[in-house]
């Protein structure tokens, strides 16, 4: 799952949210809830009766997973500060990241339905809006490109005096430039300080390169390529990765990092996972 997403699940989060919920609930007195309305409150009143968060009603708890974390006694751990933010994270996501434990706590345990499909319909928005963005870009400085080209080749009256022909270079160069730019992977992943906030360096570098690679050679989005883009950038992080073939095809075409990894169709798989196996070990 990308960092972005776990980000929503953040123990502080997790433990603001909870506050909210026991403080207004009814099934506490008057005295308990104002005990459980204040973090050093909060803290406290955990730390006199160990079972507060093991036997907290159901519907209490602000997530869909995760209740395990207060019935193991971890949760009471962090609030307490016997264990640090990171190693609580750590607990919280591995109902996340886990295939075995997100399936049963998202489909059999809550019945919820497909949580990508709503993102897959935001982040294809978003991917066609940027790369339409870029077309755009490019049109208007192929168009000036050629305005300025013409301008140069002009003869008699209409041809450009020692200044202005000057200037007019001047911007030739600053278009060849610009075009440099904005068709650089890498320029636009220096521009992009996000991505490699959100998804680390490799990963930011791989989302790039497809960005381009969707640019030049798919000039309609197809509304899987989304959930495609979002899993290519595990690419750096895997032995091996199989998407869409036409996606798959898309990255090994274009070489974008560790596209060798890239297994083209699922006939492929078994072979390559036992070419895996078979490695040494480094």
């Amino acid at each position: 799952m990308p960092r972005w997403a776990l980000d929503e699940f953040e123990i502080e989060r997790l433990v603001g949210d909870l506050l909210r919920n026991l403080s207004r609930d009814e099934r506490f007195t008057r005295e308990q809830r104002r005990r459980l309305s204040k973090r050093k409150q909060f803290q406290a009143y955990v730390r006199s009766d160990p079972a507060v968060l093991r036997l907290m009603p159901g519907e209490t708890w602000p997530l869909p997973f995760g209740r395990e974390l207060a019935e193991s006694g971890d949760l009471r751990c962090y609030i307490l500060g016997e264990i640090s933010r990171e190693d609580a994270n750590r607990k919280l996501w591995v109902h996340l990241t886990d295939p075995v434990m997100f399936y049963q706590t998202w489909f059999e345990r809550h019945g919820r339905g497909n949580p990508l499909e709503a993102r897959g319909d935001r982040l294809a928005g978003l991917l066609t809006e940027l790369l339409e963005k870029h077309r755009s870009l490019l049109g208007e400085q192929s168009g000036l490109r050629a305005a300025v080209k013409h301008a140069l080749a002009a003869k008699g009256e209409d041809a450009l005096g020692s200044e202005d022909r000057a200037k007019v270079c001047q911007v030739q160069r600053d278009i060849r430039t610009f075009r440099d730019e904005i068709t650089s992977p890498d320029e636009l992943n220096s521009r992009v300080p996000a991505w490699r906030e959100l998804y680390g360096e490799k990963s930011a570098r791989v989302a790039t390169q497809i960005v381009f690679a969707l640019l030049h050679y798919k000039p309609r989005l197809e509304r899987s390529d989304a959930i495609d883009f979002a899993h290519a950038m595990y690419l750096p992080h895997t032995d091996l990765w199989r998407g869409d073939r036409g996606f798959g095809s898309l990255l090994i075409r274009n070489k974008v990092d560790c596209w060798e990894r890239v297994v083209p169709t699922l006939a492929d798989l078994p072979g390559r996972i036992e070419a895996e196996r078979l490695k040494p070990a480094a």
